[in-house]
């Protein structure tokens, strides 16, 4: 029998969208084996194969769900116990799972998975314990909290990592870049001039002077409730993985700010739609704030991995510090006392709301059709293709600084296979363009790789950052003797010191001028260094483009190019 509940939710979720994928993944598998496109193929399958189906399957229909949801719970059961955590299927196993996929292919109505997932799950309780389970002695197992302590501190120290080099405070000239001259400056200022009387005598009438998590969060109701109710958006609560925070009771409250359910129903994944991360927290050391706000920001780059920059925020009793995630580090222009800067702090706090797109930093280069995606491309003749967009990642490493490299499938409106790949990346502006390589091996007529359909460069960190001041990297106190410094790009001159030396003497003499060039370059760095900036002097990044400011900027973090390069076709398993 099935639940009411269950069959009342699943009614207005369409899995149109989440099962194109399976298809499309159905028929690059049955390509690579040469078999026909019939579902009488799944039966030729390797279990591997079936596998992989089945998890494309059971992460779409979980994704279509809410996250508080039992039928997801149920679901997430029913899919551990048909996917063992090897790649071994018993044939009573494998029969179900080409039953569900060969379903999920052919099936027009969503109705019918939904109706065959619910039987799977209704069995899976049939034959359950008639035993209860208490769910606190599960989060009580010592070898499972142990394993999640394990993942977290493996994550927190990756994320400090990759942060600890090129992290900047004190930046100059970020509110005027994210919240001033803006086409919604105006609105945030009447928002200020509603709430302004309310500061006197250099407090603001509704705080402590050092307001508490459940003080803030009132004022925040009351701010998207009564003040900013016209908006699409609201702040929200979110509750992080156990393997990305500990859940200190009361000592912090995660926060995002998201679209209105009407705006982001509730049947969409979370994850993908937050559009600002925060914390209200209690934590007086910087470091571990920072560390615990970049774990949030590297888990959200995971279901976002194209977007551009990250806004995100602390507020620590009367002090509010804003930030700024990319993928070469992240800056803040230092905390602010929201007593003391009153329309600064409205000014931030209704922005996040208020932003538009570009300047929250989402992908604006992909565009949206109803639940499709798709770039504009050229084609051979000069004309606007639309190239749509697989629902899912085909390869993605959740990262913050790094290349960030993410692909897709993507086809033809007139078409019905994924038959390109369609890649985005942040490469570092010195290394090898793939693109230059591409356009070479198509101009030898070089057989057996992929073909370059086009590419794109869409922004820059340079870019991104222009019009900002920064000084010298922040030097965490208690790892100064260990942090590596920004890594820095060959120079011309450089790439002879890269090279491995031989015995000979013509190799002995290149090493002898290798040597000199080498001094001679450390020589120039010292002076250099004497130039750049120290805590109190700074540079700025203007509008001058050249190579110059490009080498300069290396020493305060790695410039990377965003490239999006497509190719035909994909590539098959060997």
């Amino acid at each position: 029998m099935f639940d009411p509940a269950d069959l009342e939710l699943i009614r207005g979720i369409s899995l149109t969208y989440e099962l194109e994928i399976v298809h499309a993944s159905f028929n690059v598998m049955c390509r690579s084996l040469d078999l026909p496109l019939i579902c009488g193929s799944l039966h030729d399958f390797e279990p591997r194969q079936l596998r992989l189906l089945a998890c494309t399957l059971f992460n779409g229909l979980l994704s279509a769900l809410p996250g508080n949801s039992r039928l997801r719970a149920s679901l997430s059961v029913l899919a551990s116990s048909m996917l063992p955590s090897s790649d071994a299927l018993g044939s009573d196993a494998m029969d179900r799972i080409i039953l569900l996929i060969e379903t999920a292919i052919h099936s027009p109505n969503t109705m019918l998975v939904w109706d065959l997932v619910l039987r799977e799950i209704s069995l899976l309780k049939e034959f359950a314990p008639s035993q209860p389970i208490d769910p606190r002695s599960t989060a009580k197992d010592g070898g499972s909290e142990q394993r999640i302590k394990r993942i977290r501190e493996h994550v927190q120290r990756e994320t400090f990592k990759e942060i600890q080099g090129c992290t900047f405070l004190g930046v100059g000239g970020f509110f005027e870049k994210f919240f001033e001259g803006k086409d919604w400056t105006e609105d945030v200022q009447k928002v200020y001039e509603l709430l302004k009387k309310q500061h006197v005598n250099n407090m603001w009438a509704f705080f402590r002077a050092s307001p508490s998590i459940s003080e803030m969060m009132r004022w925040l109701d009351f701010l998207q409730d009564h003040i900013l109710k016209v908006q699409h958006r609201n702040f929200w609560e979110v509750n992080l993985p156990s393997e990305l925070t500990e859940g200190i009771t009361g000592g912090r409250l995660d926060l995002c700010v998201k679209g209105k359910p009407e705006e982001s129903p509730l049947t969409t994944s979370e994850w993908e739609d937050i559009l600002v991360i925060g914390q209200l927290t209690t934590e007086g050391v910087l470091k571990k704030r920072l560390v615990q706000l970049a774990c949030y920001a590297r888990h959200l780059f995971g279901y976002q991995p194209t977007r551009r920059y990250l806004h995100a925020f602390t507020i620590r009793g009367s002090m509010l510090e804003p930030w700024v995630f990319d993928r070469s580090g992240c800056y803040s222009p230092g905390a602010f006392d929201i007593h003391q800067h009153p329309e600064r702090f409205i000014r931030v706090m209704a922005g996040y709301i208020m932003m538009n797109e570009d300047d929250l930093g989402l992908d604006t280069f992909v565009q949206q059709e109803g639940r499709s995606r798709f770039i504009d491309i050229v084609g051979p003749e000069g004309e606007k293709k639309k190239l749509y967009l697989s629902p899912a990642l085909r390869d993605h490493r959740p990262t913050i600084v790094s290349c960030a490299t993410s692909c897709f499938l993507g086809k033809h409106a007139d078409s019905n296979d994924h038959d390109h790949v369609i890649k985005f990346s942040w490469p570092q502006y010195h290394e090898k363009n793939e693109v230059a390589i591409l356009q070479l091996a198509q101009e030898r007529g070089v057989q057996g790789i992929v073909r370059l359909v086009t590419h794109s460069e869409i922004t820059t960190i340079n870019e991104m950052r222009r019009g900002m001041t920064f000084g010298r990297c922040y030097n965490f106190d208690d790892t100064a003797s260990v942090m590596p410094r920004p890594s820095q790009p060959l120079l011309p001159s450089q790439a002879l010191t890269s090279k491995s030396t031989g015995t000979s003497e013509s190799s002995t003499s290149e090493s002898k001028k290798r040597d000199s060039t080498e001094a001679a370059l450390n020589r120039q760095r010292l002076e250099d260094n004497s130039q750049l900036p120290d805590q109190k002097k700074e540079l700025t990044l203007k509008g001058k483009r050249g190579i110059s400011r490009d080498i300069i900027s290396q020493w305060f973090w790695q410039h990377r190019i965003f490239r999006c390069v497509v190719t035909y076709p994909p590539g098959r398993p060997i």
